[in-house]
This record gives C-alpha cells, structure tokens and sequence, in this order.
C-alpha cells in the first residue's frame, strides 16, 4: 500500500491550540490506527503519542501512521516546539516532558521502574496547558495513565477513555475510568470528534484548578444552580450553596456542556433522569488534590515543629490527629508514616490515631482499602516505599498494615456535622479554597474548636481564611 504525501509543515499557531496526549501499551496500535484515521488534518491540534516501547524495539509507528493519515509525523527530540496539527511520537529508552511549549526528554531512570511514561508526560501537560490539555488513554495493561488523568483533570482539561470493550487489552482504560475523572469513554474512531467538540467550545474549556477558582469572569453569572444544587443535596447530602458561587457555575456549565446540554433546562432533565450524570458532575464538584507527602517541605517543617516536639514531650500519651477531606487517603497515610517515623526515633510508647474524613463515600472506599498503583508511589522515597508498602500480585501496592491499623477512615460533612475533638493536629488542605468566605470562617472555627490547647492546624497555603 502506498504511502500518503506528508502534509506540509503550518505556520506555529498562537498557544491557544490543543495538546492531545495520546497514552497506549499493548494493542495501542490498532487503537492508534483507528484514531488518526478518523482525525481532520487541520484540527489545530498537537498529537503526543507516548506508547510503551521495549528498549530494543526499533518502533515503525510512524511508517504504520502514516498509512492512515497525512498529518505530519515526527519523532520527539529535545527542545522540540510542539506545533499545530503534527503528531510526535516518543523514542524508546527516554521518557518525554513538556513546558515552555517545547518537550523535553530524558533516559529512563533504572533505579525509579514505577515512574511510567504516560504518568510522566501527563502531569507535565497538566501544569504546561491546564484546560488545553487533552488525555487519552488507549488499549494497554496495567494502570499507567491513571494519575495523569488525575492532574490533568485537576487543571481543567479534558480525560477521554477507550471504551474498555472495543480495546485488545483493556487495564489502562479501566484504570482510568476507575478514577473517577473520565469525560468521555468512546471507540477510538469517535475521539477525535470529542475532541473538535471540546476545541469548538470555548465553555467546556473553562479550567476549575485551584488558581482558576478565584478568577470570576469565566463563570455565567446568570446561571441559576438553585435545581441542580437541590439534586446534588437530595442525592449525596451535601449542600454546594456554601462553596464559591462562581466556582459552582463553572462546574455545573462545563459539565453540561460536555453532556450535550448546554441549555440549563435540559441539564437539569438528564440530571433527573441519569444518575450516572448526577455522580459525574458530584465527581467535578469534589474533586482534589491529593498525594503522597504533597509539598514535602510542609510535611517536613511539620515533623520539625509539631510532631517531633509532642512526642519527645514527657506528658503525652495519646496523638490524635484529623485529617479532613482526605480524598483517596494519601494525605492521612503521609500523616501516619510521619508519625511512626518521628515516634521510633523519640522513643514514643503510647497511642497515635488518626481520623481520616470525607464527603465522597466513593473516594472512601478507595481510602481505606488502601492500595494504589505504582505509579502513585513514584514520587516517593524509595525506602519509604519500601518500608511501608507491600507488593500485590495484580502489580499495586497495599499500605503496611501497622499504618493501616492507626488511620480510621469515616464520612463526615464539615459544613454540619459535629467535629472531632481533643485532637493535636488539624489537616485541612483539599476543601477551604472552593468554600465562599463565611463558609471558610464557619469550618475554621470547626476545626479549632476541635483542638486540644496548644494544639496546630495545616491549611492549604491557597487557602483564604
């Protein structure tokens, strides 16, 4: 079969276009084939295939690509601009950043296996495009994607799935769809219209991170949430009047629009009538910031000037420490780990607990199961990891179980259920920038009141209060 002419090179379009990730392991081919197939040839967009490759494995992706597009295809190199309507192709042996609109490689670290290459590229597109970035995650084993989507989500962009029975293998996009972030979960060959829809609608490309939160003016002002808010309450319990006003109108237009529904009337009918949709838009409202040891040098100036001087203190004999709107768990097993660390090296005999609450049952559930991909652990120390996770069979990793035992995971609404009390420490750093100022004054005052005398909050370093 005859190889099509590649299309010439276009003129760099202002950074206003689309960044597509395109993330595929094995059988990705085929699914790749069928995606650029469909795909226009002047969509705008930027196209970054990041495919497990073995190290001895010469690709000819672009040979079989170019059979099924004229889209321009390149091989990544350092410092290569990414422009519009191209598509580049990641190099075996290296992994693949991008900022400053430019990709960057690097040789795979030997000692750091769990850091996964899809992973890697996501979480730099997250913070390089935020609501320009796009993440699709293709056929492929395993969960590699899983946290990128994650941070990709958080930034306000969009998260599309191969649907799971149209795909050779299917664990990357269960993975993916298990987390809870997927907008989209199509047949490859239907992506790429998802994708024009998404870059033909400047709504649906509103971002809700947390430094978006505070800019107002991409929000309808004339939205009225009253219906959808009185869904959400009667569903799960939880009353979004208290959140920012604008933040709320975001989220409700975005998703909306996603679903086709664009018109508040006719969202609030798929609402009534689609529980799927109603956890969807539950999902985009909660959704949080969350890892292991998250900016290490809080956790450190934690250890230093909380932790280490209550358990070295004579008179105790009991930490209590309540970690609110803990998400998926990481932030409460981060508190534990410090504290079984600081308590071994202080001598500390008595008894630490750990209260780990949240809103979203689901993320819950995850919590306190408490495995994660490898690919969660990536960032961590590696004698932490070793230390205090422990290999499964299916490739993820199960908290130790003498962390496990100290942290007790528990729903609980901040803006009208009772707190904890007596307890040393307050972690808060997932909830207070989403509330409106007399909110945030309200669980302030909640969570000191919970306090033991002398005891300390964590906040956000975001959070207004």
């Amino acid at each position: 079969m005859s190889t099509p002419e590649t299309a010439a090179p276009q003129a760099v379009k202002p950074a206003s276009h689309l960044i597509v990730a395109l993330g595929a392991s094995a059988g990705g081919l085929r699914a790749l084939e069928e995606f650029f197939r469909a795909a226009s040839l002047e969509s705008g967009c930027s196209y970054v295939v990041v495919q497990h490759l073995s190290p001895d494995f010469r690709s000819l992706m672009d040979d079989l690509l170019a059979r099924q597009t004229r889209i321009r295809i390149r091989h990544a190199e350092e410092d290569l601009l990414v422009e519009p309507d191209c598509i580049y192709l990641l190099p075996s042996r290296k992994r693949m950043t991008i900022s400053g609109g430019r990709l960057h490689l690097l040789e795979r670290p030997p000692e750091r296996p769990a850091e996964l290459p899809i992973n890697v590229f996501l979480e730099s597109l997250a913070d390089e495009a935020g609501p320009r970035a796009v993440a699709v995650i293709l056929s492929g084993t395993g969960t590699d994607g899983s946290e990128g989507v994650r941070r990709i989500k958080q930034s306000g962009g969009l998260v599309i799935a191969q649907d799971p029975d149209t795909a050779e293998f299917d664990g990357m996009p269960i993975s993916t769809i298990a987390t809870g972030t997927t907008d989209y979960v199509l047949p490859p060959g239907d992506i790429p219209r998802a994708i024009l829809e998404y870059q033909r609608d400047p709504q649906r490309r509103v971002a809700f991170s947390a430094g978006a939160e505070d800019d107002d003016d991409t929000a309808d002002t004339t939205l009225d949430t009253a219906p959808v808010l009185r869904l959400l309450k009667r569903a799960f319990g939880l009353d979004f009047s208290y959140y920012k006003l604008a933040t709320v109108r975001r989220r409700i237009s975005r998703r909306a629009s996603l679903a086709g529904k664009p018109e508040l009337a006719d969202y609030v009918k798929l609402l009534e009538s689609s529980s799927d949709e109603l956890d969807r838009l539950y999902r985009d409202m909660l959704i949080g910031v969350t890892e292991f040891f998250r900016d290490a040098d809080a956790f450190e100036a934690l250890r230093t000037q909380v932790y280490e001087p209550l358990l070295r203190a004579p008179e105790t004999t009991e930490v209590r420490v309540w970690v609110a709107g803990c998400a998926t768990g990481e932030e409460a097993y981060s508190h534990a780990i410090l504290l079984h660390e600081t308590a071994r090296a202080a001598d500390y005999r008595g008894s630490i607990k750990i209260f780990a609450t949240d809103a979203h049952r689901s993320s819950l559930e995850v919590a306190a199961a408490g495995t994660y991909p490898a690919e969660s652990l990536a960032q961590l120390d590696p004698e932490r990891r070793a230390c205090f996770f422990l290999p499964e069979k299916d490739g993820r990793f199960r908290i130790d179980p003498e962390i496990r035992q100290r942290v007790v995971f528990a729903p609980h609404n901040l803006l009208s259920d009772p707190p904890f009390t007596k307890v040393d420490l307050v972690s808060c750093r997932n909830l207070l920038i989403y509330l409106a100022p007399a909110a945030q004054e309200r669980v302030v005052s909640l969570l000191h009141f919970a306090l033991r005398r002398g005891g300390a909050m964590m906040l956000d370093r975001k959070s207004v209060v």
